[in-house]
């Protein structure tokens, strides 16, 4: 007599078998997409600063970057359009595990409701920046007057040195 078939038990077995297989799994795998969305956040923020100077000078317009708690994300706009309105442009997610220090804008400490970092068609943006602690490690976004942003680990430089490491920038009195 010849088997051609698995019996009930069997089939439960390995049913059962990656059933609990997939329980162990399914939590790394959420964890590690968590860790690849932290890790992408520095470039990512990097990119969106670069692409918030280069549409404002392809668009002969005025772009901002705002840092939006609610959505959690971090947007590049247009700022008024012909509706009115401001376009937006693009943004990025801000991942669990990221936590904002501090914002500057213009010399001035300021807050993520009231950060919107402006850059023009000329090229130029205000100066500011946002620091961000990842994974315990405090980083920051500056931007300088030229509109050039750097990603420099450490703090944000004090608002009132008359000397900002971001593209050697000096206040002016």
């Amino acid at each position: 007599m010849t088997r051609r078939a698995f019996t009930l038990i069997e089939v439960t077995i390995v049913v059962a078998i990656i059933a609990i297989t997939a329980a162990i799994m399914l939590p790394a795998l959420s964890r590690q997409k968590a860790q690849i969305a932290q890790r992408n956040f520095t470039p990512s923020l990097r990119r969106i600063a670069s692409s918030a100077r280069t549409a404002a000078i392809d668009r002969n317009a005025t772009t901002y970057l705002a840092w939006d708690d609610a959505q959690a994300k971090v947007i590049l706009y247009q700022q008024g359009t012909a509706d009115g309105g401001d376009e937006l442009l693009s943004s990025i997610p801000i991942p669990t595990g990221i936590t904002t220090d501090s914002f500057l804008l213009n010399d001035q400490s300021s807050n993520s409701g009231d950060w919107k970092l402006h850059y023009y068609s000329d090229g130029t943006a205000e100066s500011g920046g946002v620091g961000y602690t990842d994974s315990g490690k405090t980083m920051n976004l500056t931007v300088n007057v030229r509109g050039i942003g750097l990603l420099v680990a450490g703090n944000l430089p004090d608002a009132s040195a008359s000397h900002w490491p971001a593209g050697d920038y000096e206040h002016r009195q």
